[in-house]
Parts: C-alpha cells; structure tokens; sequence
C-alpha cells in the first residue's frame, strides 16, 4: 500500500513540470518555431554559437571609461554586413549580440536585424537607450534590446555624458514593451550603486539585470581606468547572490559570481574560458577576436576557412568579463555534466531560452 502511494506522489510530482514545459512550447508561435529548427540545426556545425558585434563606433555618449566614441565613424556597408551574417551563419553561429558604439546610429540596423532574422538568429541588441523608444518598430525583430542603467537615477546622465538619458532609457524600455519586444538592463559596476534599486527598476519591466563587471588593465573597448574597491565589487557581487537565491532577475549566474569573487582576492578562477571557441567578438572593420582581451585572429572573410584552429584559451586569467565568464559557467556545467548551476540559474536560463527563441 506504502508503495501505491508513494509511486502516486512520484507521478503528481512530475505533472506540474510536464504541464509547464508543454506550455510553455505550446506558446511558441508558428515562426518561433521555424527559428527554434533553425537554431536546432546549426549547432552540428560546430563554429562558435555566439558572436558580438560592434558593428560601429558611432556613439552619443562620452563615457570616461570606453575609447569607443573617440574613433571616427567606422562601419560595414550594407552588403558587408550581410556577408558577415552569411559567413557566421555557414560556421552554425545562431546567436548575434549587436553592439557598438550605439548600435541604433548604425544606418542599415533594421535591415541587418531583417536579415539576421531570416537566417534563424537569436539577435540581441546592446544600446545606450537614448533614441530607443523612437525606433522600437523598426527593430521588432530582434529578440532581445539590453539597456545601459548603470545608476537608477540622474547619476546615470552624468556618467554617460548625456542629458536625461535616465528618462530615455526607462521610456525606450517601455516602448519595448508595448510592442512585445524583451528587455534586460545592463549595470556597468562603477562604484556607489545600489543594486537593489537598480534590480527593482529590472523587475517593474519583468526584465532581468546583468551586472557588467569592471574592465581590468583595458581592452578593445576601454583603457584602464580607477576600478572599484575589491572589498566594494566583493560586497556587491556577494550581494548579487543573496538577491538571486530570494528569487530577484539577476541574469549573471551564481557560479560565475562566484568564481568573480575569487578571481577579485586571487587573480586566479576555477572557471576555463571558453573564448574562441563558444563566443568570438567582431569589430567595425569585420576583424575577429576571442575575445576584448586577445589579439585578433583573422578577418571574418577568413572565418570558415580557420574557425577550426582557433587557439583555446581555457586557462587564461587575463579578465573576467561577465559575458565570457557567465557563458563559461554554463558550459563548463554542462560539458562536465555536473549541478554546480544552481537551480535559480537553471530555471531563469530556461526561462530566457522560452522568451527570445
């Protein structure tokens, strides 16, 4: 009798989950399910699944920390991003995060994304926010818009250079969803902030907060520049945790903050780096690098020819950025097929994964 039981309590516990997960595709529409084929059939390619973008240096911001917006306008002609789009599409790239500079002063954006869309990516868009809200419709496609809130007040204008960019970013992220378009925020961490306020500002949009960590020693984007304390970033990323175990939308992972917080007191991580390999980053002038940290390898009319013999870099401590580190962590779970992923971050992945395909 004990066993019936117990053999019923093992078959309800289980019903939840398969009603959750069949929802959750019956969800999907007719296109999101071509995209997800898409997606499904590109990862046998075996090129890197994610690539970044800075697909131009235009920028109307003058962050002290980024060098971005001191070069001139450089940027792919149209049919040069379109080649570009070909050639990660042939190595099974499926996911295309587009930066800059500002990517919505790019001329050709919405065609780009058009066509990136077409080609079964998952695009995600990186912008400052400040033209966002006016140019929602011409960018639907995308699947993702991450915006820059590195203060949930005024501060953020100051550090960014721009008057009342606060208000254009929270407007633009309003305007995103009015026309079903998902939205994250993304916190460059500066110092003095209060990461709650900002995750709450997350929460009001059902979006998510990544929290971008501090450069070191300078990279493509930035020089080097006065970092936050150690103790401060210790804190703050200790507090990340805290918030992401009581069920808060931080995006960054528990093991990658983790593993942040050693690299910070130790300069060592138990994280490989999976740069090259799983992410490649893509400059202005359709340059290929690993990753912000590394030289460039070739340029990306070479990139089918030796994506191949990319160099690995799994021990490599020169960094540790949020977008590499979080992807490592992931990865390395997986490939290891250990549960060193908590459970907060597996179901918001899924979570995400529902949402952009």
């Amino acid at each position: 009798m004990s066993l019936g039981r117990s053999r019923v309590r093992q078959t309800l516990s289980v019903i939840p989950f398969t009603v959750l997960l069949a929802v959750s595709f019956l969800k999907l529409r007719t296109a999101k399910w071509k995209k997800y084929s898409l997606v499904i059939s590109k990862s046998y390619k075996g090129g890197p699944p994610i690539a970044m973008w800075a697909i131009t240096t235009r920028c109307n911001c003058r962050c002290y920390f980024c060098k971005v917006w001191r070069k001139p306008a450089i940027e792919p002609t149209l049919d040069q991003a379109f080649q570009t789009i070909d050639i990660l599409n042939k190595i099974g790239c499926y996911s295309l995060s587009i930066t800059g500079g500002e990517p919505l002063l790019y001329p050709y954006l919405p065609e780009v994304i058009d066509y990136a869309h077409e080609k079964g990516f998952i695009v995600q868009i990186n912008t400052n926010g400040s033209i966002l809200a006016e140019n929602v419709s011409s960018i639907s496609k995308a699947d993702l818009v991450t915006i820059s809130l590195d203060y949930p007040n005024e501060e953020h204008d100051k550090i960014r250079e721009h008057p009342y960019l606060f208000q254009k970013a929270l407007r633009g992220a309003n305007a995103c969803r009015h026309a079903n378009l998902r939205v994250d925020f993304s916190t460059l961490l500066l110092g003095r902030q209060d990461i709650v306020k900002l995750v709450d500002i997350a929460k009001s949009f059902n979006a998510s907060l990544v929290l971008s960590y501090p450069e070191v020693g300078g990279s493509l984007h930035a020089d080097a520049w006065e970092l936050p304390s150690k103790q401060w970033l210790t804190e703050c990323f200790k507090s990340a945790i805290a918030l992401k175990e009581r069920g808060y939308p931080i995006f960054n992972t528990i093991l990658g903050l983790r593993d942040a917080i050693q690299y910070l007191n130790s300069e060592k991580r138990t994280l490989p780096c999976f740069a090259g390999e799983s992410i490649i980053y893509i400059d202005w002038n359709g340059w290929v690098y690993p990753c912000l940290h590394e030289t460039k390898i070739c340029h990306i009319k070479c990139l089918e020819e030796k994506h191949h013999t990319f160099p690995r870099f799994y021990s490599c401590t020169k960094c540790y950025d949020q977008a590499w580190l979080d992807l490592s962590a992931i990865e390395w779970s997986l490939r290891k097929l250990r549960p060193d992923l908590s459970f907060q971050d597996l179901l918001h992945s899924c979570q995400i994964a529902f949402k952009m395909v």
